[in-house]
């Protein structure tokens, strides 16, 4: 006989579900409305909350939450709802990688024989993505066809296929989802190469990285969003996940501009040696008055 759901009868379901939709970790919603967190967590799996085709079984939220065994932080909710194209400046550690693999099993299951390409500045970095796809994949029951480093392949036909950032590798493709990330490693080759992938299919372009320095296309990109695309920025100490004490520790440890870099999501002058960050230089410059 199957076990009840103990968050079912539980009447502080409410104020736990309300929480989870609001943005918060499953784990966090469980200590706000006090409940166990394995039940919690049973609870997302087999339930979920349904308040929107996206939420409902099947939908991106609902493909998320099931893949990853937690709800959607915030400005992952804003992500995986999007549907135009997208840049993502980010800090360390925010969610990116389980967002694109999300992202990309839904496309999967949704869209029989659908492509998804993961395009990073090396093989390892895109197989990151894939590894979390296949752990999804997996979660959610899926029967792999043919599995990887590089491949899935569901037995719908539809594949995630994870690619070193080189021109050359990329060419020949088109693809319903191509995510590139690490966007800021990738060269101006590998972004010229990589745009037309979705011309024929009308599929949907992610780039998202950490900041770099102030060159090349993904700071172009970020200086001038072209019309159309969705922009996000995610810094570090705006995800619950990361500790603050931690931040802390890598601020006194880390040059401005180099933890400006990793964790507020600002682009660098670069090597970690300045005293101040591109954006607080900016700040510094007055205008001149006539």
């Amino acid at each position: 006989m199957p076990r009840q759901c103990s968050v079912c009868t539980a009447p502080a379901r409410a104020t736990f579900e309300a929480a989870v939709l609001a943005g918060s970790t499953v784990k966090e919603a469980a200590r706000v409305a006090e409940l166990p967190y394995p039940a919690a967590k049973r609870h997302i799996r087999s339930h979920g909350r349904a308040t929107s085709p996206m939420d409902a079984p099947g939908g991106v939220l609902d493909t998320f939450a099931r893949a990853s065994g937690h709800s959607a932080m915030a400005w992952q909710r804003q992500m995986l709802e999007e549907t135009r194209d997208t840049l993502l400046v980010k800090g360390r550690q925010v969610g990116a990688t389980e967002v694109a693999a999300a992202l990309a099993i839904h496309t999967a299951r949704r869209k029989a024989g659908s492509t998804s390409a993961i395009i990073s500045p090396s093989q390892r970095q895109s197989s990151e993505v894939t590894v979390r796809a296949r752990l999804g994949l997996w979660a959610l029951g899926e029967t792999l066809r043919q599995d990887s480093v590089s491949l899935l392949r569901l037995e719908n036909g539809s594949r995630i296929i994870s690619l070193p950032g080189s021109a050359r590798g990329i060419r020949g493709y088109a693809a319903d989802l191509v995510v590139l990330d690490e966007a800021a490693w990738i060269t101006a080759e590998t972004f010229t190469a990589a745009r037309p992938l979705t011309a024929a299919t009308g599929g949907r372009l992610i780039v998202q990285s950490t900041p770099g320095a102030p060159v090349g296309p993904f700071y172009e990109l970020a200086e001038a969003v072209p019309d159309g695309w969705a922009f996000l920025k995610v810094r570090s100490d705006e995800v619950p996940t990361i500790s603050p004490d931690f931040l802390e520790r890598e601020r006194r440890d880390m040059a401005p501009d180099l933890f400006a870099q990793e964790y507020l999501a600002e682009f660098a002058l670069g090597g970690g040696r300045s005293l101040f960050s591109l954006a607080q230089l900016d700040s510094l410059i007055l205008e001149e008055t006539p």
